[in-house]
């Protein structure tokens, strides 16, 4: 009777202690980590999925961390995100877990967001064009059109001046008005500002047609270091939202913001020289003196060489020696930038001095950006975008592109005017 009774209590001993077993694996267990990417960057608006669930789950913030909880340590976690391939990891008993998500390539492409909808990508094609912004190629560049420049199809950049910083017209759906701007819209971080060329007063010769305003290069008060990317919007449904004033197509403008949350100090410096690239052939002086007395041609000083005598009645000049140089020019460009804690803020300072092609013109430009943001609540964030542009600019008579009669071009004169 013993032996059966000592029986029983194992057998009762087995069974609560599988009671308790089951007990702890059915409390809670509070998972959490960190979601980033390859480049140890978070990765913000991860969604953190408990497998075979549809209500329990956690979004990373900020700074990528999430916390959930799971009913045991045998659950399994679902990692996704845009732009990122999904993964899934067992929990395994760990209160703590961090993931690395790998990019998805091909996903970037599939979905463009167009005025009050989405579409995919495919259905866009020629429709929305995107200008990947690089580093160096800012670095070089003194102005935004330079980077647009030979870089989309379809979108044509022309110069309307001799001056480092001349006025540029750009085209994106080619000529489509007579009288009428057909300049895009541009749109700099949501912020409408004016065009490509800004007229300037004062610098005209003739009256009426025979001269124009020389134009300045709306664009130069923004670094081109300064921008992270550009999407061009040609196709009607993709301007819609901006309605009459994207006719032309649109330009948005996004710039740069903190990626890394310790700070990060940036400093480059830059120099260029620039030239002429090729010259006109023109009659030398010699040549158009015997010209002129071939066909007995007398100018207002009758002969200007009288060949018996050798008198020479003026000085030969060669205008284009005499009126272009070899130009040299400087960039300096210093930013700094984080996101510690809620404050995500980027500010920049950039100095250009840049000698033109033609002498006594020039270009000098003082730049200042910052973009500061700051996290209040959970879904509310406020923040500023400042730019601050000063220019000083030496300007050339010349011609304006859109005046098709123009007559008063300074560079035309250099070709056309006698040799002394």
């Amino acid at each position: 009777m013993k032996q059966v009774f000592h029986h029983i209590l194992i057998a009762a001993g087995i069974l609560m202690a599988a009671a308790s077993t089951a007990f702890a694996a059915g409390d809670d267990l509070t998972v959490s980590g960190v979601v980033s990417d390859a480049k140890k960057e978070p990765v913000i608006g991860a969604v953190v999925t408990l497998q075979g669930s549809t209500t329990v789950h956690a979004i990373t913030d900020t700074e990528g961390k999430y916390s959930i909880k799971v009913p045991d340590g045998n659950a399994v976690l679902d990692f996704s995100c845009l732009n990122y391939k999904s993964v899934s990891v067992p929990v395994n008993g760990r209160s703590k877990l961090d993931i690395t998500l790998e990019e998805d390539a091909q996903l970037l492409d599939e979905i463009v967001v167009v005025g009050y909808g989405a579409m995919r990508r495919s259905d866009l094609t020629g429709s929305v064009a995107s200008v990947k912004v690089d580093e160096d190629d800012a670095a070089r560049s003194t102005s935004i059109d330079q980077l647009l420049a030979g870089r989309v199809s379809g979108v044509q950049v022309l110069s309307n001046g001799a001056s480092p910083d001349g006025g540029v017209s750009i085209r994106v759906r080619g000529l489509s008005s007579f009288n009428g701007s057909t300049e895009p819209l541009y749109v700099v971080d949501g912020i409408i500002i004016n065009g490509a060329s800004d007229a300037i007063g004062g610098f005209t010769q003739g009256g009426g047609d025979a001269g124009t305003a020389e134009e300045t290069n709306g664009l130069n008060g923004i670094n081109p270091q300064d921008i992270a990317s550009m999407e061009i919007l040609k196709d009607a449904s993709a301007t819609a939202i901006y309605g009459s004033q994207g006719a032309n197509g649109v330009v948005l403008i996004t710039t740069k913001a903190a990626k890394r949350e310790k700070m990060t100090v940036n400093f480059n410096a830059g120099v260029t020289v620039s030239s002429v690239n090729k010259r006109i052939e023109m009659l030398q002086f010699d040549e158009y003196v015997r010209y002129l007395n071939d066909n007995n041609c007398v100018t207002a000083l009758g002969r200007i060489y009288d060949a018996s005598t050798g008198n020479l009645k003026v000085t030969p000049v060669d205008w284009q020696d005499y009126s272009f140089r070899t130009a040299v020019g400087q960039r300096y460009y210093f930013s700094i930038s984080g996101r510690p804690e809620s404050v995500r803020y980027m500010f920049s300072l950039g100095y250009n001095n840049t000698q033109g092609a033609v002498k006594k013109t020039g270009f000098e430009q003082y730049t200042m950006r910052l973009n500061l943001d700051k996290k209040l609540f959970r879904t509310i964030t406020i923040g500023t975008k400042v730019n601050i542009g000063y220019s000083i600019s030496k300007l050339s008579q010349g011609a304006n592109a859109s005046k098709v009669t123009d007559q008063g071009s300074w560079m035309r004169s250099i070709l056309t005017f006698h040799p002394y």
